[in-house]
């Protein structure tokens, strides 16, 4: 593996040379691979995976002793886990800082979301209370971006395909926001040899001038007193200190220092007063990554903008009107949480307490997702939409249908199977308890209802070989 001479250059002269000798040949080496857990799908073991330890700054990061591979495991599709890297997962941990001095219900924007790790991270340590908006420029990385959130089964969140500039129709909206920055990514250079290819100093500067227009259009949708976790995949201080060092006079925040353990590893550097955790190859198993906090600073009306908006919202509600609400009952185990909505055929459940934020966000974004879609509504009759089978609240009177190892992956393929059960209507096909999705059983068949788009398209020799490779 050949590292650009540059780039080998720019380490050298950020560290002693002993330890700059180490980053390089670390840099060479595979990082392990990690997975996140849904804390709120039961499971023993990905695919009997051996789980080797947890990650100490993430209560839901487990290190793997291999990489397998995922997609024979239903429990992957059904969103029991999700494929991360450690260091990223350190987000967890800011925000659990942040979750200690804003303990009341906050408003959080991830802005630069797909494919959604960092995400599902946040929503992991949400309460219901809080409402979560997960934001991507590109329009086929927000698709993924959106199977993600619907896979990991929470109701207050919200999916958009927007530029940063958009959100300036939300002038102090947010209590958190997340910007992981698209950067010249040398903390992937071990395992993408395109972002070595690609690399150059000139490419690190356009990084940084692009950042830096992030944050500008994005910071006004702060609050105050709200909270910037700033991140980037790159190891240069153009892209992180620089960038910070510019926002942070422009915009008067405030640098926030969180201790760490010094078990984590993870480099620390003040500059400016802003201090900046890294993530070294030599001294981390994940891939390189850098990330700050800082604190818009808190305006002495703020409480004023807090009770306005908190009024608006109020007045907002009542402009929502639900439709079919009787339709919850036999599909939400909490129908009396949720206003149900009607749009293209669509029936949309809003939580109750979010409704009004997510009809304001609605009319100003470009809002993919917004609460749970419940179903197309035809003739009269409900059909349910796999976020709806997938969700952590559906009702416990629906009748589920375990699986076994291949009916579920035949399920996934969209292959047919074999069932022998009676009934009539729709039911939740599951696997080790999780679910899967819908069928439509009508006299001794069935309907296969899971999304053509997801369906897995492997054949059935090569996932056999690969689940038996996985044992």
């Amino acid at each position: 593996m050949n590292l650009p001479e540059a780039f080998m250059a720019s380490v050298r002269a950020m560290y002693p040379m002993h330890e700059s000798e180490q980053f390089l040949q670390a840099i060479l080496k595979q990082p392990k691979t990690s997975v996140r857990i849904n804390p709120r799908v039961k499971i023993e073991s990905p695919m009997n995976m051996d789980l080797e330890k947890n990650i100490p700054w993430s209560q839901t990061g487990k290190t793997l002793t291999n990489r397998p591979s995922f997609v024979a495991d239903p429990l992957f599709h059904a969103g029991a886990y999700y494929v991360q890297e450690s260091s990223s997962m350190f987000v967890d941990y800011l925000f659990e800082q942040i979750k200690l001095e804003l303990p009341q219900p906050k408003k959080i924007l991830d802005l630069c979301a797909s494919p959604g790790g960092k995400s599902l991270g946040i929503l992991s340590l949400c309460t219901d209370d809080d409402l979560f908006v997960a934001n991507e420029i590109s329009p086929a990385r927000a698709t993924v971006l959106h199977h993600n959130i619907i896979k990991w089964g929470r109701s207050q969140t919200i999916v958009t395909n927007n530029k940063p500039a958009d959100f300036n129709k939300l002038t102090n909206y947010f209590d958190v926001i997340l910007v992981d920055a698209p950067c010249s990514g040398e903390g992937m250079f071990r395992k993408d040899e395109d972002a070595r290819k690609e690399w150059s100093e000139k490419n690190v500067n356009a990084c940084a001038v692009r950042q830096q227009y992030i944050l500008d259009d994005i910071l006004p949708a702060l609050k105050p007193g709200g909270y910037l976790i700033y991140s980037t995949c790159t190891f240069n201080r153009k892209e992180n200190e620089d960038v910070l060092i510019k926002a942070k006079h422009k915009f008067g925040l405030e640098p926030i220092h969180y201790p760490i353990p010094e078990s984590f590893n993870i480099h620390q550097q003040v500059t400016d007063d802003i201090l900046v955790y890294r993530f070294l190859p030599h001294k981390v198993e994940g891939e390189g990554f850098v990330c700050s906090v800082l604190r818009k600073p808190k305006y002495d009306d703020a409480s004023e903008i807090k009770e306005r908006e908190s009024i608006k919202n109020k007045n907002s509600l009542k402009n929502i009107t639900s439709v079919k609400s009787e339709l919850l009952a036999p599909w939400l185990h909490h129908p009396e949480d949720f206003i149900c909505v009607e749009a293209n055929q669509q029936l949309v459940a809003y939580p109750i307490k979010h409704a009004a934020d997510m009809q304001k966000l609605s009319s100003k974004l470009n809002v993919l997702l917004a609460g749970v879609t419940l179903g197309q509504w035809i003739n009269q009759k409900l059909i349910p939409d796999t976020q709806l089978a997938w969700l952590h609240g559906h009702s416990t009177a629906i009748q589920k249908i375990e699986l076994h190892w291949e009916q579920a992956i035949r399920y996934l393929k969209k292959e047919p199977f074999q069932l022998d059960i009676a009934g009539k209507g729709f039911m939740l096909v599951t696997y080790k308890g999780a679910s899967l999705g819908w069928i439509n059983m009508i006299q001794h068949r069935f309907n296969n209802y899971y999304p053509t788009a997801y369906r897995i398209l492997k054949s059935m020799d090569e996932l056999q070989k690969i689940k038996h490779e996985n044992a």
